[in-house]
């Protein structure tokens, strides 16, 4: 599935050359764009066989709510349909590895569908 603008979105509230961490990167639909755009990108998801398909962003292969990268970004990407799961406990541990991963005055994204689950609650910290 090709990316629907998401790429632009991001590329236009981050400063040229931003780092990206990209949690949930599937097979780079958004990472691909936004290298080609200027950000360095990693790129994190649980399944090797997407992560096979990223080219030219760095990755990790690991559930979400376990890397402990041993750095922070400019943006953190939650674009998926992950942060819609009902599960408050699973939503809580997405954004706090999120958050973790988060420069100080770093940018989270998230995309959330309104009609596929509950707003994202804020996480302090």
């Amino acid at each position: 599935m090709p990316a629907a603008g998401e790429p632009e979105i991001i590329h236009a509230a981050l400063p040229a050359g931003a780092t990206v961490l990209d949690l949930g990167g599937g097979n780079g639909r958004i990472a691909h764009a936004l290298l080609d755009l200027g950000h360095p990108v990693v790129a994190v998801d649980d399944s090797p066989h997407m992560l096979a398909q990223v080219r030219g962003a760095a990755t990790v292969c690991a559930r979400i709510e376990d890397p402990w990268l041993d750095r922070r970004f400019d943006a953190v990407l939650l674009a998926s349909h992950l942060i819609n799961t009902p599960d408050e406990a699973a939503r809580q541990s997405l954004l706090v590895s999120a958050r973790r991963h988060l420069a100080d005055a770093g940018r989270l994204l998230v995309e959330w569908v309104p009609d596929r689950g509950p707003r994202p609650a804020r996480v302090a910290g």
